[in-house]
């Protein structure tokens, strides 16, 4: 399927055109700098199997970008807004890789 716009789509915008028409049960989400290594996405539905997840991801990068984190909405004063916050932002990984662990509880995503 092929979605026409006609102007610049931020990337976020352009996945929720996208998502809106999935069918099926898994939808990955990639950039277009990122390599997927034999064996990486099957280990991503294993996760999300295996531990529930709404939403799993790999620690990327040798400096953490993101390892799970928080991910909720919040109300406030009748306004809705989106809590995130990543686990380890910034950290190199071979500093946190000890306490990397798959976690599930409501308000945090999956590493896997």
């Amino acid at each position: 399927m092929l979605i026409r716009t006609e102007g610049y789509l931020t990337p976020n915008h352009a996945r929720n055109l996208a998502l809106a028409q999935v069918k099926s049960k898994y939808v990955v989400s990639l950039d277009n700098d990122v390599l997927v290594t034999p064996g990486a996405l099957e280990a991503l539905v294993r996760c999300a199997e295996e531990t529930a997840a709404s939403v799993v991801g790999p620690v990327t990068c040798t400096i953490v970008h993101s390892a799970g984190g928080l991910a909720h909405i919040e109300e406030r004063h009748g306004h809705r807004r989106f809590v995130h916050q990543n686990h380890f932002e910034s950290a190199r990984l071979e500093d946190v890789r000890p306490a990397l662990q798959r976690r599930r509880n409501w308000s945090s995503s999956t590493v896997c």
